[in-house]
C-alpha cells in the first residue's frame, strides 16, 4: 500500500450525505445538516442529493464574451453618460437639430466610454490573474485509491483530508484535526479578514490529534455540522468517533477560515468542511455585495451626480419656459405674416408639435451646461492615479517584496478625503513589532538599558549645550 505523512490508505472511504433527503442520518444531526462518513462502508457516496459547489473562486466580474454588452450596460447606467447619449440621439434628428442631424456629441462621449472601458479591462485582468493564480495552488490531499494526490486549490471538495503547510493560505474552511506541533495547535493570521496583524492560537480536536501522526486511516468517524452561512463567529457540529459513547460537540474553535495563512507551525491536517462560494468570507462578501451593488461609487462621483441631477431638472425648467414663449411668439397674429421668418412645417404645425419641437430644440442647445470634459477628464484622472498608487516606491514593501495593490480604481480617490483615522490600540499603529533592549538573567547583561526616551532625554541635552555655545542643533526638534 501507497504510504506518506499520512499514513497507509487502506480502507479509507469518504462519503457525503445531505440529511435533509437521507433517511440514514446519525440521530444528532438535524435536518438540513450535512454529513461527511469516514471509513463508513455502510453509506454509499450520494452524488444526486449533494449540491455542494466547487472550491474555485472567481472574483473578476467579466469574461470575452460578455466584456462588451455588459461594460457598456454598466456605463450607461451612469446618469452622465446616458444623458450625453440621449443628446447625440436627438442631435440625429435634422428638424430639431442645429448640427444638422450630426451626432456631434459621440465623439467625446466615444472617448468617455473607451478610456472606462480600458480602466475596467485592466482592472478584471489583474482580478483573473489573481484567481487563476490561487485556484490553481497545488496542496497535498489523502486519496483512498492513489494515496497522497496534489490537488489545486479549485479542485478540493467537501470531505478531502488536506495538509497545509507554513505560510499557505488556508484553501477552504477546514475543521482542524491536527498539526505538527506537540499540543495540536497552530497560528493563523487573519489580517485578511479583520485586519488584525496578531497571530492567533487555533486547537485541534482532541480526539484527532493522535490519528495525524501517521495514522490518518485509523480515524472512522462521522462529522454532522451545520449548512453554510456568513456568521464568523458561529459553527455548530459533532464529531462522532466509532470508540466514542458521545458525540463530540464542534465550535467555531476547531474551525479554520479560508483567506487566513499558517504561521509558525510545520504543517496542519484538515477536513474541508465548506468549498468555493460556500465558505464564510465568500457568504460575507456576497452579502455585502448585494447590500452596496457590486460597482462601487466614491463620495466625489456621488455628489457629482448629485450635482448632475440638479442642473438637468434646472435645464428641463430652461426649455418648458423657452418652449412656451416660442410657442406663444409663433401663435401671435403679426408674428405669423411674417411668413420669411418661419418654414412651411411650422406654420402649418399645431401648438403641441410646435412646443415639442422648440422643447428638444433648446434641450439640444443647453446640453453644454453638463460639463463632458468634467467625465472625460475624471476617467484619465482615475486610471492613471491607479498606476501611480502601484509605482509609488514609498508605499512598497521591501521585506515581503510587495507594492501597493489598487484593487478598484472607482474609489481610490476617497483616500483623499480622510481626515480622521479612529485607533483601538496602538499596535494597529506599530505593527505590533518590538524591539529587544535589555535582560538581566541571573549577574548576566543582555542589550542595552538605554530606552528610546533615554536616547531623546541625551539629544535634548546635546542639542541645548550646541545652543548654549552658538551652534544650530543637530536635531530638528524644536525645545521648549
Amino acid at each position: 500500500q501507497p504510504r506518506s505523512s499520512y499514513g497507509s490508505m487502506h480502507g479509507l472511504k469518504v462519503s457525503l450525505v445531505d440529511n435533509s433527503q437521507s433517511q440514514r442520518a446519525p440521530t444528532h444531526s438535524r435536518p438540513g445538516d450535512r454529513t461527511i462518513n469516514l471509513n463508513g462502508s455502510d453509506i454509499q457516496y450520494e452524488t444526486d442529493t449533494t449540491t455542494y459547489v466547487t472550491n474555485s473562486v472567481i472574483t473578476s466580474q467579466y469574461t470575452w464574451f460578455n466584456f462588451v454588452p455588459k461594460n457598456l450596460f454598466e456605463q450607461f447606467s451612469s446618469l452622465a453618460n446616458f444623458y450625453f447619449l440621449v443628446i447625440g440621439a436627438l442631435q440625429c434628428i435634422s428638424a430639431i437639430s442645429p448640427t444638422g442631424g450630426l451626432p456631434s456629441q459621440y465623439v467625446p462621449l466615444s472617448v468617455v466610454v473607451m478610456v472606462s472601458a480600458a480602466r475596467a479591462a485592466y482592472q478584471d485582468r489583474q482580478k483573473h490573474r489573481a484567481d487563476a493564480q490561487r485556484n490553481s495552488y497545488q496542496y497535498e490531499v489523502l486519496d483512498n485509491l492513489q494515496g497522497v494526490v496534489k490537488k489545486q486549490s479549485g479542485h478540493l471538495k467537501v470531505g478531502d483530508i488536506v495538509k497545509v503547510k507554513e505560510n499557505d493560505l488556508v484553501p477552504a474552511d477546514m475543521l482542524f484535526i491536527g498539526s505538527s506541533l506537540k499540543k495540536g495547535h497552530c497560528f493563523i493570521d487573519k489580517s485578511n479578514l479583520n485586519g488584525e496583524t496578531c497571530l492567533e492560537v487555533c486547537s485541534s480536536v482532541v480526539e484527532t490529534r493522535e490519528c495525524c501522526n501517521g495514522k490518518l486511516t485509523t480515524l472512522n468517524a462521522c462529522i454532522s455540522y451545520e449548512p453554510p452561512n456568513h456568521i464568523f463567529t458561529q459553527f455548530r457540529g459533532s464529531l462522532s468517533l466509532a470508540h466514542s459513547t458521545s458525540p463530540i460537540p464542534l465550535s467555531m474553535k476547531y474551525l479554520l477560515m479560508r483567506e487566513t495563512y499558517l504561521r509558525n507551525c510545520s504543517y496542519i491536517y484538515g477536513i474541508v468542511m465548506y468549498t468555493g462560494n460556500d465558505t464564510k468570507i465568500q457568504m460575507s462578501n456576497c452579502l455585502d455585495g448585494a447590500k452596496t451593488g457590486r460597482n462601487k461609487v466614491s463620495r466625489i462621483m456621488a455628489r457629482v451626480n448629485k450635482y448632475l441631477r440638479r442642473i438637468l431638472l434646472l435645464q428641463v425648467v430652461l426649455c418648458v419656459v423657452a418652449a412656451v414663449m416660442s410657442v406663444a411668439q409663433e401663435t401671435e397674429s403679426d408674428m405669423r405674416a411674417l411668413w420669411y421668418l418661419w418654414e412651411d412645417d411650422e406654420l402649418s404645425s399645431s401648438g403641441f408639435a410646435l412646443f415639442c419641437s422648440k422643447f428638444f430644440a433648446w434641450f439640444i442647445l443647453l446640453s453644454q451646461m453638463v460639463p463632458i470634459s468634467l467625465v472625460v477628464s475624471s476617467e484619465m484622472v482615475k486610471f492613471l492615479q491607479a498606476l501611480f498608487i502601484q509605482w509609488d516606491l514609498e508605499l512598497y514593501a521591501p521585506h515581503i517584496n510587495k507594492p501597493a495593490k489598487c484593487n478598484s480604481t472607482s474609489i481610490h480617490e476617497d483616500l483623499g478625503v480622510v481626515d480622521y483615522i479612529l485607533s483601538d490600540k496602538t499596535g494597529t499603529l506599530t505593527q505590533n513589532k518590538m524591539e529587544f533592549r535589555y535582560a538581566l538573567c541571573g549577574q548576566a547583561e543582555f542589550g542595552s538599558k538605554e530606552t528610546c526616551i533615554a536616547r531623546a532625554v541625551q539629544q535634548r541635552e546635546r542639542d541645548l549645550a550646541m545652543l548654549q555655545e552658538g551652534h544650530s542643533p543637530a536635531s530638528h526638534t524644536q525645545w521648549t
